[in-house]
């Protein structure tokens, strides 16, 4: 009996030097959203963005999945794709141009009923949000990239980022069925084109109730400019961002090694 108090007393000892996953990455403070921050993040990324942002040698193979641009393609690429364009520009920002203008009158690549305007400003939008991204990218520790942290970010959540970036896939591919035009009902629906855009943290929560978000009318003038960054910046504090950039971070971290 002495001994097997002593055993268990052992084994409970050694349970507890042992840390689960949730212990891991509780010390990175992965946060509660970390596969939505991670699905915004990666969904329109493309090889060249993550070398202008991230990892200039970065192949490939990188492993990070995105939503196709071909709306009528597989729903989801594994890899962030090089984009080939005839061009001579350097920048991040006319290169988003481009592939935009370049792609404009094809209604089935990059977002459906988007007009060329709702694209530049989404690209814009992204660029942004990768570029306060690579300021915590190029802090990571190595601890923070350990093949411990990155298999239990794969562990707990890789499915998790999977279903948010197909869901994504779904308000940009039919958005239709994802959307709805407050206080409007019946044939003048129709007025307003239904395009995904990216609205305010919690949006999910929100709308769970009818499974649709409220669209918003597209870029054509001052007032619809107005209310497209009023939409998109809605609820985004300097903290939330930051918790966004660094979760997005880190997950990248694990994937461009």
């Amino acid at each position: 009996m002495k001994y097997e108090i002593i055993l268990l007393c052992f084994m409970t000892v050694f349970a507890l030097g042992q840390r689960t996953c949730s212990d891991i990455l509780e010390e990175q403070n992965v946060a509660e959203r970390f596969p939505y921050y991670v699905a915004h993040g990666s969904h329109s990324l493309t090889l060249n963005d993550i070398r202008a942002f991230f990892d200039a040698r970065a192949s490939e193979e990188n492993g990070v999945a995105i939503v196709n641009f071909n709306l009528t393609g597989d729903v989801l690429l594994p890899n962030a794709p090089l984009i080939s364009l005839n061009n001579r520009f350097t920048s991040s920002a006319l290169f988003a141009l481009d592939h935009i203008l370049s792609n404009m009158e094809d209604n089935e690549y990059d977002i459906k009923n988007a007009n060329a305007l709702d694209r530049i400003a989404h690209a814009l939008h992204m660029q942004e949000f990768w570029s306060e991204t690579s300021k915590f990218f190029n802090k990571l520790s190595q601890k923070a990239r350990s093949k411990k942290i990155c298999n239990c970010i794969q562990q707990i959540y890789d499915e998790d980022i999977t279903q948010e970036l197909l869901h994504i896939a779904k308000q940009i591919r039919k958005p239709e069925q994802m959307y709805f035009v407050p206080g409007v009902h019946g044939r003048s629906k129709n007025r307003m084109k239904m395009s995904y855009h990216f609205c305010c943290v919690g949006y999910s929560f929100r709308f769970k109730r009818s499974g649709k978000l409220p669209a918003i009318a597209s870029i054509v003038d001052e007032e619809s400019w107005d209310l497209w960054k009023n939409e998109t910046t809605g609820g985004l504090t300097q903290k939330i961002k930051d918790e966004m950039a660094y979760n997005f971070a880190l997950y990248l971290g694990c994937k461009l090694q």
